[in-house]
């Protein structure tokens, strides 16, 4: 099985299941199954601006499998790009960037009628995660990821639960290739 951990990296997701013989595990699948298990259909897609396209890979993918998918508003989209881009990679998680993020989900909850959040970049999660300050030791977010009044889809999260469903045998390597066809229910 051949997996990709990284939201952004899937845009080439459909050239690699093309050249390989074995499953491949796509994390906007595992997304997809996340939703359905919850009979959601109307997430805010959060993550960079590649991610974010309008008609990009991902939101492409969400919509083929029946997903009606919510956009921060371009200028949200650009500040999103500097948190990710420019903070990020330097191991900077601000209570800022933390209320940023907050406030464009309640948007889209309140205004835009969004019933979840899909996280389609590897460190959002992280964002309202406890954490360690370097100056001040372990810390717990202003905004815990609790707080948020939908459901979260985590799509590293949903994908590890995936990959780790696979390796231990609860689904195979044939219902890897079409589970997003039928979603599959985790033994938990």
């Amino acid at each position: 099985m051949i997996a990709m951990a990284v939201n952004t990296m899937h845009r080439v997701a459909d050239a690699v299941e093309a050249a390989v013989s074995v499953p491949f595990v796509d994390i906007r699948a595992c997304a997809v199954s996340a939703l359905n298990r919850q009979g959601l259909k109307r997430p805010l897609l959060l993550g960079g601006s590649v991610v974010l396209q309008e008609d990009g890979f991902y939101v492409r993918y969400l919509k083929k499998h029946g997903i009606e998918v919510i956009l921060p508003t371009p200028d949200e989209r650009i500040k999103l790009d500097q948190i990710i881009f420019e903070e990020f990679p330097r191991q900077i998680f601000s209570d800022r960037a933390r209320e940023y993020c907050y406030s464009i989900i309640n948007r889209s909850v309140t205004a835009r009628g969004s019933d979840s959040v899909i996280l389609a970049c590897t460190e959002l999660p992280i964002l309202f995660s406890p954490y360690i300050d370097e100056n001040n030791g372990p810390r717990k977010p202003s905004i815990p990821i609790g707080a948020i009044q939908v459901p979260i889809v985590d799509t590293v999260l949903s994908h590890v639960e995936a990959l780790a469903s696979i390796s231990l045998g609860r689904i195979s390597s044939v219902e890897v290739a079409i589970f997003v066809d039928k979603y599959w229910v985790f033994n938990h």
